[in-house]
């Protein structure tokens, strides 16, 4: 896991003891982790973020924490890193999709964005389909690439500015905007298809189960949207402020956590509250991992619990 602090640690599960650490300010200032971490074989690879508007895309042996590679982006690699064979790709804060040689961090070829505007998100996303990569760049805009090459094949532009996680449904990918409302574009040709208004700023979407979707709204809570229907299908307030970066769907349940230090499982269906865990923090990151939940907080605590 990724800390504020700027270091990446490696825990041993059954007891929480730290195997290694790498600390990140010994390439410039203290990184910041946004995306999920890729493990790839016996690697693990993930973009950084800094204050100074930099940041590296690391590849750490897994059992070691040592340097297989580090690739430098400016602007640092803000989304979750997406492999497709020897080949993987990051989403820069700056809007620029990058692919990089698994084996050695080599820069194959950058999408760059310049001419899509300067509304930046720390929640820039991409995925795989059919031979191009999908991702989000600045004021709002959707790019689709050829993976081999980088040659663009589509762009739309939607209202405001990406502030959630890409998520297909079919062939269609839903994503979330700063303005609080949620579109969907096919996946291959961009063409919208999907368009419904919301309440405050989307902020997290889970990954889809079957077709509905739920995502974190700044004024609401938790929202599950059936887009076949153009619907809402329920809400769910949190009691206090959402504070987890996404929810997470784990034993039939949906997840969120909030500010107070709760972390809730709702019904998938109805909304209704089944689970909770109360902790001492405000609840970050999390997730469930062979059998335990694991809850991050903005204190710098990491909690494992049974879930």
């Amino acid at each position: 896991m990724g800390s504020c602090s700027g270091n990446f640690y490696a825990f041993q599960a059954a007891d929480g003891e730290v195997l290694w650490t790498y600390d990140t300010s010994r390439d410039g200032n203290p990184a910041n982790f946004h995306g999920d971490v890729l493990v790839a074989d016996s690697v693990l690879v993930f973009g950084s973020d800094a204050t100074e508007s930099t940041g590296y895309v690391y590849a750490l042996e897994q059992k070691t924490g040592n340097v297989r590679w580090k690739h430098r982006e400016p602007g640092g690699v803000v989304s979750e890193i997406v492999r497709d064979g020897e080949r993987v790709y990051g989403v820069s804060s700056r809007g620029a999709l990058v692919c990089l040689s698994l084996q050695d961090g080599r820069l194959l070829w950058r999408a760059d964005a310049d001419s899509a505007g300067e509304n930046a998100s720390l929640r820039y996303s991409a995925i795989f389909h059919a031979g191009a990569i999908v991702y989000s760049s600045r004021d709002g805009w959707l790019f689709a690439v050829d993976a081999e090459t980088g040659e663009h094949r589509w762009a739309t532009r939607l209202e405001s500015t990406v502030n959630t996680e890409l998520r297909r449904i079919d062939d269609v990918v839903y994503v979330g905007t700063h303005g609080g409302s949620l579109f969907g574009v096919h996946v291959e040709t961009g063409e919208p298809r999907f368009a419904l208004d919301l309440v405050g700023m989307l902020y997290g979407i889970s990954p889809p189960n079957g077709q509905r979707i739920y995502v974190l709204a700044e004024d609401v809570g938790l929202v599950c949207v059936d887009p076949q229907a153009s619907r809402v299908c329920w809400t769910q307030d949190l009691q206090s402020m959402w504070s987890s970066f996404r929810p997470l769907i784990y034993d039939g349940l949906i997840w969120a956590g909030n500010e107070a230090g709760v972390l809730y499982g709702f019904d998938l269906d109805t909304g209704e509250p089944r689970r909770d865990h109360a902790i001492d923090g405000v609840v970050r990151g999390f997730a469930f991992l062979d059998g335990r939940l694991w809850i991050g907080t903005l204190d710098g605590t990491l909690y494992a619990c049974k879930p």
